[in-house]
Parts: C-alpha cells; sequence; structure tokens
C-alpha cells in the first residue's frame, strides 16, 4: 500500500508537492514548534519542582513552630510548678516578709499562773471570734479553683460557706484551752472528747502541711523559746480584712437556744478580737 505523507498543520503544505525552500521553512517552523514545547514543559517541570519545595518548606516551618511552642510550653508548665504561686487564690501574698516581734508576756498570756493572771487572760481568749474566718464563695469561684465540696449558706443558698484554715486553727486552740482549764480545776470539759481529740490532729496536720523551717532561739529556760525574737509572718491584718470582705456572719461561740437559728446570720462587723498590726498586744 503506497501511504502520501499527511499535510503539515501549521503551514498547510504538502510534503510531496512542497518546494525546497518551503520544505525547509516547514522545518523551521516544526523545529520551533518542538522548542516551545520543550520550554514549556521545561518550565512546567520547574514550576512543579518550585511548588513542591515550597511546600515542603512551608510544612518544614509550620512544624518547627508547633515543636518549638510545644517545648516552650513543656518548660513554662515544668516553671511554673516548681515556683510557688505568689498570691493565693484570694489574691494574698504567700511571701512571709511582715516582721512580727513575739514573745512571753501580751494579754493572752500575762506570763504567770495566779488567778489574776488568768482571768485577764481568759477575758482575752473569750473575746477572740474564731468564726470570723468563716466565708463564702460563689459556685463560679469554687469550680474554676476546685474547692471541696462544702455546705450551702442556710440563708443565702447561692453562694458557698468555708472556713479559713488559720480561723480554724485558733477556735481549736479556744476549745482546748477552755476545756483544760476546765479539767484542771476539776470541772468537766464543754466539748466532747471526739471534739477535742479533732482539734489535736487537725492543729497537727496544719503544723506540717506548713512545714515551717524558721528557727527559734533557745533560751535553756523551758517555755521561753522564741522569746523576743523578730519574726518574718504572713500579713494577718490582710487575712481579717478578706474574711470580712466575704463573711458568712457565722457565730462560733455558745449561743442560747432562743438564738441558735441565727447562728449563721451574725455579722460581727470586721472584729476578730485578735491583735492589728502585730501578734502581740
Amino acid at each position: 500500500m503506497n501511504l502520501k505523507p499527511p499535510i503539515h498543520e501549521a503551514t498547510g503544505l504538502d510534503p510531496e508537492t512542497a518546494t525546497e525552500d518551503e520544505t525547509m521553512k516547514w522545518s523551521r517552523a516544526e523545529s520551533v514548534d518542538v522548542d516551545i514545547e520543550n520550554r514549556l514543559l521545561e518550565r512546567t517541570h520547574t514550576a512543579t519542582a518550585r511548588k513542591k519545595i515550597s511546600s515542603i518548606a512551608i510544612y518544614t516551618l509550620l512544624i518547627s513552630i508547633i515543636l518549638l511552642q510545644t517545648i516552650l510550653i513543656i518548660h513554662l508548665r515544668t516553671d511554673l510548678a516548681k515556683r510557688p504561686p505568689k498570691t493565693t487564690i484570694f489574691g494574698l501574698k504567700t511571701l512571709r516578709n511582715v516582721p512580727r516581734t513575739s514573745g512571753l508576756q501580751n494579754k493572752f498570756w500575762p506570763g504567770g499562773d495566779r488567778d489574776k493572771d488568768l482571768e485577764a487572760a481568759n477575758r482575752a481568749w473569750e473575746a477572740i471570734n474564731s468564726g470570723h474566718g468563716a466565708v463564702v464563695v460563689t459556685p463560679e469561684f469554687k469550680a474554676q479553683h476546685a474547692l471541696p465540696d462544702s455546705i450551702r449558706h442556710p440563708f443565702r443558698q447561692d453562694v458557698y460557706a468555708y472556713a479559713l484554715e488559720a480561723y480554724h486553727c485558733i477556735h481549736c486552740l479556744q476549745v482546748l484551752r477552755k476545756d483544760f482549764l476546765l479539767v484542771r480545776e476539776g470541772r468537766s470539759a464543754m466539748r466532747p472528747l471526739e471534739h477535742a481529740m479533732h482539734c489535736f490532729d487537725a492543729l497537727r496536720q496544719s503544723v506540717m502541711c506548713q512545714a515551717s523551717d524558721e528557727l527559734l532561739g533557745i533560751t535553756g529556760r523551758g517555755h521561753a523559746g522564741g522569746f523576743n525574737q523578730t519574726r518574718m509572718c504572713r500579713d494577718w491584718d490582710e487575712l481579717r480584712d478578706l474574711a470580712t470582705e466575704k463573711t458568712a456572719c457565722y457565730w462560733d461561740d455558745e449561743l442560747p437556744p432562743e438564738k441558735e437559728d441565727m447562728r449563721w446570720a451574725m455579722c460581727d462587723g470586721g472584729y476578730d478580737g485578735l491583735p492589728i498590726g502585730g501578734i502581740l498586744e
């Protein structure tokens, strides 16, 4: 079979009838087409390669940023975990930076065991209002700080009631002191033994939780440790003000039966019976 070469589509030339000059032009045109096609293919391959390189670079950068952020977050969390917070959940300073002078003779213990000395000290101890440390917080505050469950305020069901730990310790000291003196006089304790045992252990746990490494001077005279010594303390006045601001209006001492149902409605006006501006008075 005799096949005839096809007519060139771009030039319209018939290879059998075209002159030599036309054939050369046709060849050059075909060469140009091939060259253009090759260049286009080369550019396409180059563009594709550049896109791949750009994508790899972008992904590498993103992964690097994510890794760097993860490392920074882990470092910050670890660093924060090692450092104690500077404030409590209420915003009070945790630093013990308030100088307070400790000593023996003061109104809570005049220094002797004579009846008149004890009577004066008893009045000072009885004037302490440990119920001042009963406070209220909102459900949102309770959830935010993952606080343990507690009771709703009897007269304010929209808030929870809690006891500030320091005031609970004061409460226990009052109970133990009063019952000790009653038993010493041959009388019956006011609180059941279970309450006293609870207070002893609550004080033990509190002391261990605080784990104070403060050094107290030793005089060699028995009970005179830490006598006339300047101690670095947290600010009790700030704690008192906090309790006043968030008061649960709770009365912790004995009440006559007719007033018992008002125990959670007895605000104290910000008074807790403890020294202001110091730990002695």
